[in-house]
Parts: C-alpha cells; sequence; structure tokens
C-alpha cells in the first residue's frame, strides 16, 4: 500500500534527476511504500526522453505541463524540504527516515501534515 508520494517538480535538470530517480531505487523501504511523481515543467532538455528511457522498482508517474515557473508547482501543495540526491545516499537508506529529518512537520507517524510557510 503506498504511503508516501514523493513530488519531484523538474525543470532543465536531467541529470540531477536521473541521480535522484536512482538515489530512490536504493532505499531500503520497500517498494509499494512509496511513489515518485515527477512534474516536468516545460523542459527543454532531454528530461522526458530520460523518462521515457528509465526503469524503476518503484512506481514512477510523469507529468508534463508547459512552462508555468516554480511558485505554480507547489503553490497550496503540503510539501517537505527538499532533498537532495546526496541526502539518499549513496549506502541505502529509509526513503521515510531521510524526508522525516529534513521535514519533520510533513511525516508524522504516516500522517500528511500541512508546512507552514
Amino acid at each position: 500500500m503506498i504511503e508516501l508520494s514523493v513530488i519531484i517538480p523538474t525543470y532543465n535538470r536531467a541529470g540531477r534527476l536521473q541521480d535522484c530517480l536512482e538515489a530512490l531505487a536504493k532505499q531500503t523501504q520497500p517498494f509499494s511504500d512509496f511513489e515518485v511523481v515527477v512534474v516536468v515543467d516545460g523542459a527543454t532538455d532531454g528530461t522526458m526522453e530520460m523518462l521515457t528511457t528509465l526503469t524503476t522498482p518503484y512506481v514512477l508517474t510523469t507529468i508534463y505541463q508547459e512552462n508555468q515557473g516554480q511558485s505554480h508547482l507547489a503553490h497550496g501543495q503540503e510539501v517537505a524540504e527538499p532533498v537532495t540526491p546526496a541526502a539518499l545516499g549513496p549506502a541505502p537508506s529509509t526513503l521515510f527516515q531521510v524526508i522525516h529529518e529534513a521535514s519533520p512537520s510533513v511525516l508524522q507517524h504516516g500522517q500528511k501534515t500541512q508546512c507552514q510557510a
């Protein structure tokens, strides 16, 4: 059962995005516990091509939209502080632990909470 959705907004960062998605594949958290949603905001650097050829052990959903800017992607959403690929690895770790350490108010005992701006 999916307990966590990792939402990654991106614009022209195909290399960093691939590093992040590969780091998520090395987590010790069971892959059935989380999904990854990548929102591609009008990228022109091959991001979509990379995503269509990438194979992941977890559910990966890609959403493409015309470029609308960073503030449009996160406005009014429940979001965590950014978690970089460096925070995820090189050693496998528990995804829930990494996110909780980065943004304790977002993930509390498996429940979503609203972040304070």
